[in-house]
């Protein structure tokens, strides 16, 4: 979907709404929302990745194409590196909001 198409999705829904259009969100998160918990927090970086690429490759079958485990582990180890609980992989969308909670131990 290009910007310009959910520009014009954005217009429809003000014509159609016009007092509720300050509920409408021209973005939101589309991903997975990683919790990590303390045993992760203290395996070293790598081995935290790995981990959870593993953990989180079975809830991202849920998507239609899996490229998101291939970050994870790169952000789990960073997030580990520096202390930071909680990850999110995913990206705004204009118009859609969906986020899956991870909760890896």
């Amino acid at each position: 979907m290009s910007e310009e198409d959910a520009h014009l999705m954005l217009l429809a829904v003000d014509e159609l709404q016009p007092e509720q259009t300050s509920k409408v969100q021209p973005y939101g998160f589309v991903g997975i929302s990683i919790n990590l918990g303390p045993k992760v927090r203290k395996m070293n970086g790598w081995a935290a990745g790995a981990f959870a690429a593993g953990y989180v490759g079975w809830y991202a079958k849920k998507f239609a194409v899996n490229p998101i485990t291939a970050g994870t582990a790169a952000a789990v180890k960073r997030a580990v590196e520096k202390n930071i609980r909680k990850v999110w992989l995913g990206r705004n969308i204009p118009g859609l909001s969906l986020t899956y909670n991870v909760n890896i131990p």
